[in-house]
């Protein structure tokens, strides 16, 4: 018999995509959730989901198969708020009533969760998003989030990593060992054919460096460039920089904003994904380009897959990438080539079929009682 799980999260916009609803965000973290849950559903678990208040009924079960449980709004009292947001989720995840809760991306909620799970006497599974989570004693967190962070990942029964590189950093950080399970992507029917543009997606932060793409834009004016991605509230400065000074050139459509289930309308035109950032977890983008055929440029290298896996271009600086986007939209036939290998890469360990069976054999060991 499978066990109950739980995912729990605070992410708005993964109640928005989980029932098709309208959002201004969505991020990776949401979408690896969404893909996991479905796939259980498939090998026959019955997922639940514990999110923060959206409005949304205190219980419904999705058109999916999935049921949702509401984490409710806790009113902001000066010395209660960690109190009262504890009390909230210890509720909620009563209400869900799982085996197994699993909970993804950094801050005080990974802590809360392995507090109730303790009280509960339930297991734990933290599940890591970016290397930004990972930096000495909890990287971008401070005070209370930094400790809760490092309360839930060294209380958590098992935390899942991304990348070989994500399980280094785990153990230098935390002193723990980490579960190695790959990102997940929903494979399309159809791959990609033809030339179109270059493609850039994400949110307009600025670990992810928009404007080094619109500049790799203004220097290459023979080819079109797109940019889709939305802001967060602290980002305006960012997204200033890209919409008004950049957008000037005359080959570059900075898009906004697009949701989940539109997203793929972009990928279908594009020829080549550029990325920018500065560190990530594993970029989705990366895996939705391979998936479709067309290769991937970026200034982050996910275990050597760009450099050394030959699967794309690892680029230092804005001037190789002007080199590695020149270099691919002029050689048909090398993009072709590197298409198909992303394409046979991500089907062998990236698809969603792949990863809910690995999904599936840790929470049966866990609830099973193996030993990781």
């Amino acid at each position: 018999m499978k066990p109950r799980v739980c995912f729990v999260s605070t992410s708005g916009a993964l109640y928005k995509l989980l029932t098709h609803g309208d959002m201004t965000k969505v991020g990776g973290a949401e979408v690896q959730q969404m893909l996991i849950a479905s796939e259980l559903v498939k090998l026959g678990y019955q997922p639940v989901f514990a999110l923060s208040d959206e409005g949304q009924p205190a219980r419904e079960v999705t058109e999916d198969g999935i049921t949702l449980v509401r984490i409710a709004r806790t009113r902001t009292v000066k010395g209660l708020g960690y109190p009262m947001a504890t009390s909230a989720l210890l509720r909620a995840m009563k209400q869900a009533d799982a085996d197994i809760y699993y909970q993804r991306s950094a801050g005080m909620v990974t802590g809360l969760t392995a507090m109730c799970c303790r009280l509960m006497k339930r297991k734990f599974i933290s599940s890591v998003a970016s290397n930004l989570d990972l930096g000495a004693n909890g990287g971008w967190l401070s005070g209370r989030d930094k400790w809760l962070h490092r309360y839930g990942l060294t209380n958590a029964d098992r935390i899942v990593v991304q990348t070989e590189d994500q399980r280094v950093l785990l153990k230098e950080a935390f002193g723990v060992d980490g579960v190695f399970i790959r990102s997940a992507v929903a494979i399309p029917k159809n791959q990609h054919g033809g030339r179109g543009y270059v493609l850039w997606i994400g949110g307009l932060k600025k670990v992810k460096r928009p404007e080094m793409f619109a500049e790799l834009a203004a220097k290459l004016p023979e080819y079109k460039f797109v940019m889709v991605g939305g802001k967060g509230a602290s980002e305006e400065e960012s997204l200033h920089g890209v919409s008004e000074e950049f957008q000037q050139s005359a080959n570059l459509n900075v898009v906004g904003f697009v949701p989940y289930d539109r997203v793929g309308e972009y990928y279908d035109g594009a020829d080549l994904l550029v990325n920018t950032s500065l560190m990530e977890g594993f970029p989705n983008t990366y895996l939705e380009a391979m998936s479709r055929g067309f290769p991937v440029i970026g200034t982050f290298d996910p275990d050597g897959l760009l450099s050394t896996q030959g699967l794309g271009r690892f680029c230092a600086n804005l001037e190789e990438l002007v080199v590695a986007v020149r270099e691919l939209k002029e050689d048909s036939g090398l993009r072709d080539e590197l298409g198909k290998l992303g394409i046979e890469y991500v089907a062998k360990n990236h698809s969603a079929e792949v990863i809910g069976r690995q999904y599936d054999r840790l929470f049966m060991e866990l609830h099973n009682g193996k030993t990781g």
